[in-house]
């Protein structure tokens, strides 16, 4: 039977085998580390609660720009950039393009967007049978959603 101090020394297990090395200091490499992961986790918190305080709440503010003109089989497709510069979100927003010919007559085309997110831009493209090119166009947004 063993004597109380040769007990002493035997492990005791669990999850200290008995060891009583002192732990090693961390190496350099490992310091930088979780600095930087420290960095990271209080700026990207830092980043959404400044987002949160200063985030405007003006309506989606829709510009329409021409890009390109193409011709196609049955008429012409004109391609244009939407751009929202307001601080919400427009969904299923609605655009009209009106082609006015030499005549008087108006042709019409419109197109919807499912989801233009603030501070975005999409493209799009509204059909015609005549050359936008040849004749005044006027865009504009007829109506969206808040999503």
């Amino acid at each position: 039977m063993p004597t109380p101090d040769e007990k002493k020394d035997q492990p005791t297990g669990g999850w200290d085998s008995g060891n009583d090395r002192e732990r090693q200091p961390s190496s350099w490499c490992e310091a930088v580390f979780a600095a930087l992961g420290l960095l990271l986790v209080v700026g990207t918190v830092g980043f959404l609660i400044y987002r949160g305080i200063t985030s405007g709440t003006r309506p989606p503010a829709i510009r329409i720009e021409r890009r390109a003109i193409t011709p196609q089989q049955n008429g012409y497709v004109l391609e244009v950039d939407i751009r929202n510069d307001g601080d919400r979100t427009a969904a299923a927003l609605t655009l009209e393009g009106e082609l006015e010919l030499p005549d008087g007559e108006k042709e019409t085309s419109d197109v919807s967007l499912d989801y233009v997110p603030s501070n975005s831009h999409r493209r799009a493209g509204l059909f015609f049978e005549h050359d936008p090119a040849k004749h005044p166009v006027k865009l504009r947004a007829k109506g969206y959603q808040e999503p």
